[in-house]
């Protein structure tokens, strides 16, 4: 086997290991923060203490705000924050109220119902790269050289 078809290998398996490796760690986040998520039962409503526009320019896309939205609400007496990152189409102002979960064992873990849901496009996702990162590892290791 020559050097160029040995480092093509090589550069396919790093690549492969490196898919699937992103590939484990995004199913254990989305895994975490599913429990995560399932343990807020508690419902209350939340008011908006602070928005923060962030703008972003993608070099080939329109352009597009995020509004990094803090909150607070009361829970056993205690005032918590939180905060969520949302688009122009659900932005919220100063001042609003917002409908939110928490865990009612420990208040500091909230969710805005706005917010990020872990899901089927997320697992899609991570699905799909973890089968291309393994496809990656096993072809060259079956492709015989010409």
């Amino acid at each position: 086997m020559d050097t160029r078809t040995r480092n093509k290998k090589l550069m396919c398996l790093i690549v492969g290991v490196l898919f699937t490796v992103a590939s484990i760690i995004g199913l254990i986040k989305v895994n975490t923060d599913k429990h995560r998520l399932a343990r807020c039962t508690e419902q209350t409503r939340g008011q908006v203490i602070k928005v923060t526009v962030r703008e972003h320019h993608p070099r080939k896309s329109k352009n597009y705000n995020t509004y990094m939205t803090e909150y607070s609400f009361e829970a056993n007496g205690t005032v918590y924050t939180g905060v969520v990152s949302l688009s122009e189409k659900n932005r919220l102002d100063t001042g609003d109220s917002l409908d939110l979960r928490y865990d009612p064992d420990d208040p500091e873990n909230n969710n805005a119902d706005l917010a990020y849901r872990p899901g089927t496009p997320a697992i899609v996702y991570v699905s799909f790269c973890l089968a291309v990162g393994i496809v990656l590892i096993i072809l060259p290791l079956i492709r015989k050289p010409r």
